[in-house]
């Protein structure tokens, strides 16, 4: 590694200009899960575990493995596919709710969703590397773990926040009904 941002920055592994394709990725990922399954949970699971599957199965067809390690890895995959739909879970049950008004509250449950998606995306991208280590025992378990778990990080905050700012819009609406004071008298002013 680097030894300072400087050397990082100009260090070819490293693009800045990468940073939002990847970003645009994992938030594409994560917006097709969670679209899915807002619509039918039932395939929303089968997307994140087919994704899954489909991931595993191709880092081992890249990484030469023969035919019969790419479908051992694949249902391995499978299962890893299932720990994408831990955060989407939190964020479903939250949309239909008035979400917390305090800033105190709002910050927790930004950090809350900012750790627990980077949390499941680097426990993804472990998984992911132990299933490969099947085929290829040089794979190291924890690479590309922690741009995976910034990358989710980053998403889950961003998704907290779009829901956070859609609960205030949407409360903000409800609160501005016509009010009117109640004279006694059977008509408003």
């Amino acid at each position: 590694p680097a030894p300072n941002i400087q050397a990082r920055l100009e260090d070819d592994e490293f693009q800045v200009a990468e940073v939002p394709a990847k970003f645009g990725e994992a938030l594409g990922s994560f917006g097709g899960i969670l679209g899915t399954s807002l619509l039918n949970p039932l395939a929303g699971g089968a997307l994140a575990v087919g994704a899954g599957a489909g991931e595993a199965s191709e880092r081992a067809r890249e990484a030469g493995a023969t035919q019969e390690e790419r479908n051992i890895a694949s249902l391995k995959g499978a299962g890893v596919g299932l720990t994408e739909l831990l955060p989407i879970e939190r964020v479903i049950k939250k949309l239909p709710d008035s979400i917390s008004t305090s800033f105190k509250d709002r910050a927790i449950d930004l950090g809350f969703a900012t750790t627990a998606e980077g949390a499941q995306e680097a426990l993804a991208a472990s998984l992911q590397n132990m299933i490969e280590q099947g085929y290829n025992p040089e794979q190291v378990i924890s690479e590309g773990v922690t741009e995976a778990g910034l990358y989710g990080g980053g998403v889950g905050g961003a998704v907290e926040a779009i829901v956070q700012f859609l609960g205030r819009r949407k409360r903000g609406r409800t609160d501005d009904d016509t009010e009117t004071d109640d004279t006694g008298d059977g008509e408003g002013t």
